[in-house]
């Protein structure tokens, strides 16, 4: 029965063509366009799916103007501090800065590395997989940084980099000139992290302990930090 049903099918093609081509081009056509837009709407849907507990995770935003329509999705830093005081239901916090930093490495300098400024507590909230090293140390201490194997195998050639150098541009205000600065600091590499997978928001190149910032510098920021929190439910 289907090959018979088949052979008409066939017959009606080989005797409207023009009509056949236009029916077949716009069936192939429609497909195309419906895999296309549930490829993008499936990735969409996937962003940060990956993080332990993330449906009790949730970011802070400020609202500004009389109606609060204007939606900003940063805050102060300080919030952090009170949502841990304040609020008993809340598990973690974390700080997110992000930053561009250059890199050098003896005579060579990598511009416009993605940097990402933050508390301890970043491991608390997000998973992205350690490959060697401990990154809750490394965001402890501000001599530290934690980088990416794509970044490593940039800099380095390969990703056996614990305890190795690296020089990293940090800011900070000089009260003399009342201006903001520049200087490369001396960093030792101490986590080496898988890269992010391109499904969160969250993309970085190198992630560096909050506690690094210029305590002088830190104090300008006003409503520019990412911050996150997590609850029990």
């Amino acid at each position: 029965m289907l090959f018979i049903y088949i052979k008409i099918a066939w017959r009606n093609i080989r005797r409207q063509k023009g009509l056949s081509l236009i029916n077949i081009g716009g069936l192939s056509v429609s497909i195309a366009a419906f895999i296309i837009l549930f490829t993008y709407i499936r990735h969409e849907a996937s962003f940060d799916k990956f993080h332990p507990n993330g449906e009790n995770t949730y970011r802070v935003v400020t609202f500004f103007g009389h109606d609060g329509s204007t939606v900003f999705p940063r805050t102060l830093p300080g919030i952090a501090q009170l949502l841990d005081e304040q609020f008993p239901e809340v598990t973690h916090s974390v700080r997110i800065k992000p930053e561009e930093y250059r890199i050098q490495i003896n005579d060579r300098v990598f511009a416009h590395e993605n940097f990402l400024m933050t508390d301890p507590s970043f491991e608390d909230i997000f998973h992205f997989p350690v490959l060697a090293g401990n990154l809750s140390h490394t965001l402890s201490d501000p001599s530290s940084v934690a980088l990416t194997h794509g970044l490593a195998q940039k800099l380095f050639g390969h990703t056996d980099v614990i305890d190795k150098t690296i020089e990293v541009e940090q800011y900070y205000l000089d009260t003399l000139q009342k201006r903001l600065n520049s200087r490369f600091v001396a960093l030792r590499i101490g986590a080496l992290l898988k890269d992010p997978p391109t499904h969160t928001h969250l993309q970085f190149s190198a992630l560096q302990g909050y506690a690094s910032y210029d305590p002088n510098y830190s104090r300008t920021f006003s409503n520019d930090i990412l911050l996150y929190f997590q609850t029990l439910h």
